[in-house]
């Protein structure tokens, strides 16, 4: 039989799936992966929670349900630096340890970001795109990040924790599964350092400072809600005209994460997706 809740299926991921570590470019990186083969889904989260927070993508990419046929997949952390080329050699050095030859790549929020950049500087290594709740890497918006960082590191770290506490409260505050994912989100909230809090700003300053180099002109998904407050209609007009041939699905009423409100419809998404994806080999 299936979970009972949310958080049973949760707790049955984090048994069974185990938790994998090593260093990569100079940087240490956490991810979960299962199964096997060149061509794999990798999921990687906004800038505050861990990869795990996908176990319902996961669970329906790796067949867990019994709803697909196996694929394999891995959700990776994004790794605790503010150094752009360090993290995403680490990625890709990552892949390549991993047996990975070609990564459709779930970048959600923050970490849209991250795949938008590596998808240019490592063209090969990536099957496809699914930008989730995100915007366009830019870089005339790095100076706004580096202001940013400046101004967080004024701010005391219980200040900045608070801050991040209600943020999520206020994103959370419609969800369905809110039990689960406030528990997960404020241990992550409470895991973090001041150094680690300002590296983010530097890391999304050095993500766009770098998005005007190379170019992606395969498969993307772009998932979006019509009312996200944080990827707003502006940044969604820029995706169509940096991606004019990409797919769009739109979630109502879903905020900024539309996983969070609906996370079977969103893994249905994302799994419809990757099965018009042709093989690598």
């Amino acid at each position: 039989m299936p979970p009972a809740s949310l958080e049973d299926a949760y707790d049955s991921f984090r048994r069974e799936v185990p938790e994998r570590r090593g260093t990569f470019g100079g940087v240490p990186w956490r991810w979960f992966e299962q199964g096997s083969g060149p061509d794999a889904v990798v999921l990687l989260p906004g800038a505050v929670g861990g990869a795990d927070i996908f176990f319902v993508v996961f669970n329906r990419l790796a067949g867990f349900n019994r709803l697909a046929a196996g694929i394999r997949v891995l959700a990776v952390d994004l790794p605790d630096t503010s150094d752009a080329s360090a993290a995403l050699a680490g990625f890709d050095a990552l892949l390549e340890s991993r047996g990975v030859r070609s990564a459709t790549l779930l970048g959600a929020s923050f970490s849209g970001l991250f795949v938008q950049v590596f998808a240019r500087r490592f063209p090969n290594r990536v099957r496809a795109l699914v930008l989730s709740h995100t915007a366009l890497a830019d870089p005339e918006r790095a100076s706004r990040e580096r202001r940013s960082a400046a101004i967080a590191s004024r701010v005391p770290p219980v200040v900045m924790r608070g801050m991040l506490r209600l943020v999520v409260l206020l994103l959370l505050r419609r969800s369905p599964g809110k039990a689960l994912w406030t528990r997960l989100y404020t241990a992550a909230i409470e895991a973090l350092t001041k150094e680690s809090m300002i590296a983010r700003y530097h890391l999304a300053a050095s993500l766009d400072e770098m998005a005007g180099a190379g170019a992606w002109n395969g498969p993307v998904l772009v998932i979006h809600s019509n009312d996200d407050a944080v990827a707003k209609p502006a940044e969604q007009v820029r995706l169509r005209h940096a991606f004019p041939g990409a797919a769009w699905h739109e979630f109502h009423g879903a905020g900024h994460s539309a996983y969070s409100m609906s996370p079977e419809a969103y893994a249905d998404v994302v799994a419809a997706f990757v099965m018009t994806l042709p093989s690598s080999g």
